[in-house]
Parts: C-alpha cells; sequence; structure tokens
C-alpha cells in the first residue's frame, strides 16, 4: 500500500508536470503568432516607404520638368523682345533719315522761332529724363510690348502655380510621419519583445532543468520502488513456497500422528476385548 502510494503520487506529479509543458507549449505558440503578425506589419510598413519614395522620386521629376518648361518660357519672351527691339530701331532710323531729307533751313528756322514749337519743347522737357521727343516721334515709336509682357506674366504665374507643392503633400507628409512614428513604435515593440523572450526563454530554460531534474529524481525513485518491488516480491514468493512446503511437512507428520493414533486405539481396544 505505502508503494502504491508513492506512485500514485508520482503519476499525479508528472501529469501536473504535463500540464505545465502543454501550457508552455501554448505560450510559445501565442509567441510566434505575435511575431508573425509583427513581420507582416513590418513588411507592410516597408511596402508603403517603398510607395512613399516612389511618389518622391516622380515628385522630383516633375519639378525638374517644370523647372525646364520655366527656362523655356523665360527664353521665349526674352528672344521676341529682342527681335521687336530691333525691328524698332530700323523704323526710327528710316524715320530719321525721312525726316531730314524733308526738312529745310527755312523751315527749321520759323519752326524754331514758332510759339508752338517753344510749347511742344517745353511739353517734351517736362515729359521725360530731360530728353526731346517730337510729336511725330512719339507718334512712330511703337507701344511697349505689352502684350508680350503679359505672356510672360502668366507662365511665371503657371510656372509657380506649378512649382507649388500639390496638395496631396500634406497626406504625403502626413503618411511620412505615421510611418515614422510606426517605425518608432515597431523598434519599441520589438525591444520590448525581445526582452521579454529572453527573460521567458531563460525561465523555460530553467524550469526545463529543474523538470529534467525533477524527472531524473522521479525516474531513480521509480527505479527504486520498481527494485524493492521486485525484491519483495521474491521475498514473498519463497516465503509462500517455503509456508507451503512447512504445511506439506506439518501435514504429512499430523497425518502420520493420525494414524499412529488410529493404531494405537485399535490396539487398545483389541486388549480390551481380550480381557474381558
Amino acid at each position: 500500500k505505502p508503494e502504491r502510494a508513492e506512485t500514485q503520487r508520482l503519476r499525479r506529479e508528472l501529469a501536473k508536470k504535463d500540464q505545465e509543458i502543454g501550457k508552455l507549449q501554448q505560450d510559445l505558440s501565442e509567441s510566434c503568432l505575435m511575431l508573425q503578425e509583427e513581420r507582416e506589419r513590418t513588411n507592410r510598413l516597408l511596402h508603403e516607404n517603398t510607395v512613399l519614395h516612389a511618389q518622391a522620386g516622380d515628385d522630383r521629376a516633375r519639378i525638374a520638368s517644370l523647372l525646364r518648361l520655366r527656362q523655356k518660357a523665360k527664353a521665349a519672351p526674352t528672344a521676341a523682345s529682342s527681335e521687336e527691339d530691333a525691328n524698332a530701331d530700323g523704323r526710327h532710323q528710316r524715320h530719321g533719315r525721312d525726316r531730314k531729307q524733308l526738312s529745310t533751313p527755312v523751315a527749321e528756322q520759323s519752326r524754331f522761332g514758332s510759339p508752338s514749337y517753344r510749347k511742344s519743347n517745353k511739353s517734351s522737357n517736362s515729359f521725360g529724363g530731360g530728353g526731346t521727343m517730337s510729336l511725330r516721334q512719339a507718334v512712330l515709336t511703337p507701344p511697349p510690348a505689352v502684350g508680350e509682357d503679359l505672356l510672360k506674366l502668366k507662365a511665371d504665374t503657371a510656372v509657380q502655380e506649378a512649382l507649388q507643392p500639390p496638395r496631396f503633400s500634406t497626406v504625403v507628409t502626413a503618411l511620412g510621419e505615421e510611418v515614422r512614428m510606426l517605425q518608432e513604435q515597431l523598434d519599441a515593440q520589438r525591444a520590448t519583445y525581445e526582452q521579454e523572450r529572453t527573460k521567458r526563454l531563460h525561465e523555460e530554460r530553467e524550469r526545463t532543468r529543474r523538470h529534467e531534474a525533477d524527472v531524473e529524481r522521479y525516474i531513480s525513485t521509480i527505479d527504486e520502488l520498481h527494485a524493492l518491488h521486485q525484491k519483495s516480491l521474491a521475498e514473498l514468493i519463497h516465503y509462500r513456497h517455503d509456508t507451503r512446503i512447512e504445511q506439506q511437512e506439518m501435514h504429512a507428520t499430523i497425518e502420520k500422528l493420525r494414524v499412529s493414533l488410529d493404531e494405537a486405539l485399535t490396539i487398545v481396544e483389541t486388549d480390551r476385548r481380550r480381557h474381558a
């Protein structure tokens, strides 16, 4: 009975250890699942980061193209204005030669002495910067290239608007900030997970070592109990064998004594009858 109770106790302890091992295996499975989720999340963040880098490259290419368009837009009005200036200079020179051919000394003198000339001279002097300009020159001088300036202004405005950050740049910035925050959270979670993993591995190794020591002790105890059981069983068998032999000898002795008693009683009965 004590041996059976000890065996049952060891079985209960082994069952308890098996439950603990099952729980540890479940914790390990949960940790592996969590690690897989973190890997999937990291891959998703890397994919989003790659997409953002691609969008940044497209934006840089777009900005470079717009800068080239701006340079072309600046070069075109400059060439047009140079051509217009050259044409205007040619017209001024032709009109100047015509005026010299048509004017006479008398006309020049009468014109210089007339009040209208003095008036026009005063107005010309007051017109700008100390220079003189006749009415004919004012009429023949072409107006400034307003259309070209307006075109240039529109082109500059369009280029400036195109060079402005697109509306979705705020979204890209927000996504980049979110990616950075998620990366920081992922790094913190990875560090925490590594610490927890190291701690759990140490605890699991210590628990496994203790479990192996307990199992070895249990196995040694079971072997001792088994040896003791075998020894006790051998002694029991030997005892039963000896007891059976003793009982057989005792039965034989009793049988002999009974036979002797019967013989003695028979002799006594015979002697009694003879004397009677």
